[in-house]
């Protein structure tokens, strides 16, 4: 699920939901080969006993507690075969704008180069990462067949939970884009997940004596740390693949350490409204909604609207640990009350406006001193306390107001330009 995007879950990849395979623990050998997928697709009320994934299925839904109400589409496939199901299905379900908008976004923030090719990049991600994914729209899942055997069982166990996700609480309009939803869509994204994640280590687990549960939250913490690719993509975009599933499962055990699978069934009809009550289950349990905060006006006149979302505190944080470490980066972004981050074009030049609003001032002064090292290293503070600083890429402007704070970035022109569309965006925050 999760399209890989700013804080990336959410903005392509919850149209599918895959599954990364170095983000399990290591899978025993297996006892028993998996069911060979049949390359015909089932109808989609076929009786779960006689589907394809039948045996599988059956274990899945024992250990979740929910019935299974129908077979599963689904085949083995190439990598390549695989790549286009997903290239067809972000063509079909991702407005180009979302692509342009993001792409516009992390270069002006510092986290790709000025060429940088964004669909390119999530491919080549995917390509390496992705072991399998179950598509909402089609109610098929798909495993990649060079997969060495107990791989596949886990991978095919993971889908399959996401299958059940849609048989019982309609997956499909819920992971379906929607402009300014990325950071609430996110948290439900880590929620799938997690339960996916979850089911899958009981199972691979049980013949230990052990579950999910038994993982530390030192072993979560390192199989995040450790995750790596070959291809030469953004940090960014690894961390918000990676991201879905370790905030997921962190939620996912605390839901089940109070209330078992009932928890995690009920937190379906009450989803996290975002990613910050998902990483902070207190706020979750309080209901604390986030700070609704509207786009930055444009730059001018010329400008239009081309792309707006919410990058929630899993976003912020994703931005954060480029040039923090991991710790530092999520206590920074801990104090995210709500945000909006707009892009703007002209004629081919785009303008970037992120207005970010912390739940205290005091929340606020940390994150600025955080953001000053990426984004304006050597600009010193103004008479206003704003900070600029001029590149290629053009003025970079950072300025806070209480707990308001705006990183405006400029295609061209002066810092004069890009402090003055500062203080117009932030002005128009809540305070």
């Amino acid at each position: 699920m999760r399209r890989p995007y700013l804080n990336t879950p959410a903005t392509l990849t919850s149209l599918l939901l895959g599954f990364a395979t170095s983000c399990a623990p290591k899978p025993p050998e297996p006892t028993a080969p998996p069911t060979a997928p049949s390359a015909s697709t089932p109808e989609a009320q076929t009786p779960p006993e006689s589907g394809p994934f039948a045996k599988e299925l059956a274990e899945v839904a024992k250990v979740r507690g929910l019935g299974a109400k129908h077979a599963v589409a689904g085949r083995r496939v190439s990598r390549e075969e695989m790549m286009r199901e997903v290239d067809a299905e972000l063509e079909r379900e991702v407005p180009p704008s979302v692509v342009t908008g993001l792409t516009a976004a992390l270069v002006a923030l510092r986290l790709a180069p000025s060429d940088f090719d964004y669909m390119s990049a999530v491919r080549s991600l995917m390509g390496e990462k992705l072991a399998g994914f179950y598509q909402p729209r089609t109610k098929t899942l798909f495993i990649a067949q060079d997969l060495p055997e107990n791989e596949q069982i886990a991978t095919l166990h993971h889908e399959l939970v996401h299958a059940l996700q849609d048989q019982h609480f309609d997956l499909g309009p819920r992971v379906a884009y929607r402009e300014g939803a990325g950071d609430e869509q996110a948290a439900l994204h880590a929620l799938a997940e997690g339960e996916a994640m979850h089911v899958m280590v009981d199972l691979m687990l049980a013949p230990y004596g052990k579950s999910a549960l038994d993982l530390s939250e030192e072993q979560l913490a390192a199989m995040e740390a450790d995750q790596t690719v070959d291809v030469d993509v953004p940090p960014v975009l690894v961390r918000s693949l990676v991201s879905p599933y370790f905030d997921g499962q962190r939620f996912v055990q605390a839901l089940r350490r109070r209330g078992g699978w009932g928890a995690v069934t009920k937190a379906w009809s009450a989803p996290p409204m975002s990613s910050e009550q998902l990483l902070h289950i207190a706020k979750y349990d309080a209901k604390e909604p986030p700070i609704q905060v509207t786009a930055a006006p444009p730059p001018s006149a010329e400008y239009r609207r081309e792309f707006r979302d919410v990058m929630g505190e899993q976003g912020l944080r994703a931005v954060l640990q480029e040039w923090h470490s991991a710790p530092v980066g999520a206590a920074l972004a801990s104090g995210w009350g709500g945000d909006q981050l707009a892009v703007y074009d002209s004629a081919g030049k785009r303008a970037v406006a992120w207005l970010i609003v912390m739940d205290t001032e005091a929340f606020a002064g940390r994150l600025e001193k955080g953001l000053v090292p990426g984004l304006v290293p050597s600009a010193a503070p103004a008479a206003d306390g704003s900070r600029c600083e001029e590149s290629p890429r053009g003025p970079t402007a950072l300025l806070r107001d209480g707990r308001r704070l705006v990183v405006a970035v400029l295609p061209d022109g002066s810092c004069t330009a890009a402090r003055s569309w500062a203080t117009a965006a932030v002005a128009a925050a809540p305070q």
